[in-house]
């Protein structure tokens, strides 16, 4: 019997980490595999949860490692076939990224599935773009991120972009994102129309498409996938929300500048404004649902997450 492959996955105890280790697990392939989840502290709860999860096939394991350091990830990464990337957006994003790419390639890793978010590099095209914009960081740093792929030269990488993570509706995502409906259960509109429309994702599609990508590294090399399921405006996000959960989420459209006076930090009402001119528009349902990969409605996902979802709101 052959040795079995190895696949490290980053991010392995969020949610598109987590959900890739979970679509590895469903996954068939021609031969055993390994899936190396790479973590900080191997003793944590979350770390044991995810060993938790192997199977008679496939074993699930954590090794300690730093994605601000290199000689960590060369170790965790030896003898791997291929690697999940996902890293926190921030000011550490860019070298993070780039370190995980350059001990790859130092270890001889095959195929790389990077996931970073939809619309990156097409950031000059922005109505309000320019370097001193509040999200300009966001955006360059993704891009770097992603041309660092490209650039490697591995047997086969791809790119997937998703859209709104359906988990920004629920903790502990909401808090940052959303603050305002996790605190008084309101979606805002800000500065645009209640007609906008908003593209969702959910993390466990993210991670159908990263393990696919790894069964299938023929197929899916090269490729860069926007990721999108579903387009809602705020309005029907709330109301499935109501819907499934019992509660009473409400949509509410406020101007940019009210939202301002009512004290909302610049960067949330930047962001609104954002999804209002802009949003993830190169993501298409159509296109996302061509590579044969079920993918999960809003609706469908609240009913997966209700207990979490109502646990989220006030």
């Amino acid at each position: 019997m052959s040795l079995p492959k190895i696949y490290v996955i980053t991010g392995g105890t969020g949610a598109q980490g987590g959900a890739t280790v979970q679509a590895l697990l469903k996954t068939s392939f021609s031969q055993p595999i390994i899936i190396r989840v790479l973590v900080r502290d191997p003793t944590s709860s979350a770390a044991k949860a995810v060993v938790s999860r192997s199977s008679q096939l496939t074993r699930v394991e954590v090794v300690k490692g730093d994605l601000n350091d290199i000689d960590s990830l060369k170790s965790a990464l030896a003898g791997a076939t291929g690697v999940f990337s996902v890293q926190a957006a921030g000011p550490e994003e860019e070298i993070q990224g780039s370190n995980l790419v350059k001990a790859a390639k130092e270890c001889g890793v095959r195929v790389f599935v990077h996931t970073s978010v939809s619309m990156t590099g097409k950031h000059e095209s922005f109505p309000r773009w320019n370097a001193d914009w509040s999200y300009a960081w966001y955006w360059l740093s993704k891009h770097a991120v992603e041309e660092a792929v490209r650039n490697a030269h591995f047997d086969s990488f791809t790119i997937l972009r998703p859209a709104l993570m359906m988990d920004n509706f629920k903790k502990p995502h909401c808090d940052l994102v959303f603050p305002q409906y996790a605190e008084r259960g309101v979606i805002l509109t800000i500065g645009g129309l209640s007609t906008t429309t908003i593209q969702l994702i959910a993390a466990e599609d993210v991670g159908k498409f990263a393990a696919a990508a790894f069964a299938d590294p023929v197929k899916f090399n090269r490729l860069e996938i926007e990721l999108a399921a579903e387009w809602l405006t705020f309005l029907q996000i709330a109301q499935q929300i109501n819907s499934v959960t019992g509660k009473n989420v409400r949509s509410e459209v406020v101007a940019q500048g009210d939202a301002l006076s009512a004290g909302i930090h610049p960067q949330l009402i930047e962001g609104g404004v954002w999804w209002n001119e802009v949003g993830y528009s190169a993501a298409d349902v159509d296109i996302a649902k061509s590579y044969g990969i079920p993918l999960i409605s809003f609706i469908d996902w609240v009913q997966m997450h209700k207990n979490e979802i109502i646990s989220s709101l006030p």
